[in-house]
């Protein structure tokens, strides 16, 4: 039997509701528990899930409005504000995306009063295969040198300086029950 269009969007809408309460459940959790641990990650995936739960807003909109029937102004119908939720939704994941990647780079980079710019590197080895982390130090007029730390980094993932100028390192990140704060002197 074929499936009518009131039946479509009744299903539809039935499902977006649905994941809209999960995402916002979780995304909440996540967001939580990324607060409490610090993980930008979990934080991030959370902002995700909030996302997610915003477009299924737009969504639920949407279907409300491509459901109306054909009228003097929409001789087609209203199929057309599915295509606009999708470019709005869209738009939502790019500005969420810029979000995370802008707050990702900030934990790995820090200035200095005197302008110099410190950068966190994962991994001395390319694609993060492996080796040591790396504070590199690049001066104002843009001379790089990579700072003896006195400690092996080992999965940095943080970096920021203190009011006493040392900067301040979470190391092992990934280790469960191994992490720690370094405090090093430039």
């Amino acid at each position: 039997m074929p499936q009518t269009a009131e039946s479509r969007t009744r299903g539809i809408k039935r499902v977006l509701w649905q994941i809209l309460f999960l995402n916002v459940v979780v995304s909440a959790a996540k967001a939580a528990w990324g607060l409490i641990s610090g993980s930008t990650a979990m934080f991030a995936d959370g902002i995700h899930s909030l996302t997610d739960a915003s477009s299924n807003v737009v969504a639920l909109v949407a279907m409300s409005a491509a459901s109306k029937p054909i009228d003097e102004s929409h001789p087609y119908g209203h199929q057309k504000y599915e295509s606009f939720a999708s470019a709005i939704i869209g738009v939502m994941l790019l500005l969420a995306a810029w979000r995370v990647g802008s707050e990702s780079v900030n934990r790995l980079v820090a200035y200095a009063k005197d302008g110099t710019l410190y950068v966190l590197q994962y991994a001395s080895s390319p694609f993060a295969l492996g080796g040591p982390g790396q504070i590199v130090r690049v001066a104002v007029d843009g001379t790089r040198s990579i700072l003896e730390t006195g400690a092996a980094l080992q999965q940095p993932a943080g970096l920021a300086i203190g009011k006493d100028g040392a900067l301040y390192v979470s190391n092992k990140t990934v280790t469960p029950g191994g992490g720690e704060v370094l405090r090093i002197l430039p």
